[in-house]
């Protein structure tokens, strides 16, 4: 349906192409990683009791807190990707949509000579749109490469807690068997922050899909964000204003006869 006439009043910038192409295809395949997430969450629970029968309690509190650090920082760089994502898309738009006019108009550029200058303006939406593809890829690689690194890291500060501490057991038994549930949680903790940017990513797409679809809804939801902006500064002002004043008490005022 997005390939046939776009919608009354649906916005000019987006592409029917891209959408197709990229954000339904988008949507598609990262929507089956999704199922991950709950399966993900159940092996940390499991996982960290059983470090506890086997570690200790300060133990697996200084691995899980580690685990913990790194899942935060999976979850900032998730909202990079989504970012990135976001403004990756709006530049595919502009850049189909200046191709698409090009060939619309394709004889007019043949007469006047005038395909060096539309190839720079679209050389430079698309090295803006290899930036951004490029932040997305390095966010997500980097996301990725966290998580595999933090069972390692996550068993490297509970042994080190042990030590420092003085509580728990690390016996042969107790410090391989932490170790094979440190290693299970690495899939869990590559999947886990990996469905929630792919979500953030997937919530990307279906904005834009419904944009598109439903432009009437949308211009309204972003015309009452930006009053309900404007009312925020209007009252930041005036909460400036408020504390700027001075205050006189016991004041004497003359003129001069």
């Amino acid at each position: 349906a997005a390939c046939k006439a776009p919608p009354a009043g649906a916005p000019a910038t987006t592409s029917e192409a891209n959408l197709v192409g990229n954000d339904l295809v988008s949507i598609v395949e990262m929507s089956r990683f999704l199922v991950f997430a709950p399966a993900a969450m159940v092996a940390i629970v499991g996982g960290c009791v059983m470090l506890f029968t086997r570690l200790g309690f300060v133990p697996t509190v200084a691995g899980v807190a580690t685990m913990c650090c790194v899942l935060f920082t999976n979850t900032r760089l998730a909202r990079v990707t989504k970012r990135a994502q976001k403004v990756n898309l709006g530049f595919a738009d502009r850049r189909l949509e200046l191709i698409g006019e090009a060939l619309r108009g394709i004889r007019s550029f043949k007469l006047f000579g005038w395909e060096p200058g539309f190839e720079e303006r679209v050389g430079d939406v698309r090295e803006k749109e290899c930036r951004a593809i490029f932040r997305f890829r390095c966010s997500q690689v980097l996301s990725v490469s966290l998580g595999r690194a933090s069972p390692a890291l996550a068993a490297a500060v509970a042994f080190l807690a042990v030590f420092q501490s003085g509580k728990g057991r690390l016996d042969k038994e107790s410090t391989f068997a932490a170790l094979s549930v440190f290693q299970a949680l690495r899939v869990a903790m590559i999947m886990l922050p990996q469905t929630y940017m792919y979500a953030l990513v997937i919530r990307v797409s279906l904005a834009r899909l419904d944009a598109y679809l439903f432009p009437a809804a949308a211009a309204a939801d972003d015309e009452a964000k930006a009053t309900d902006d404007d009312a925020s500064a209007e009252r930041g002002l005036f909460d400036n204003a408020k504390a700027a004043l001075l205050s006189i008490s016991d004041a004497d005022f003359s003129w001069p006869a």
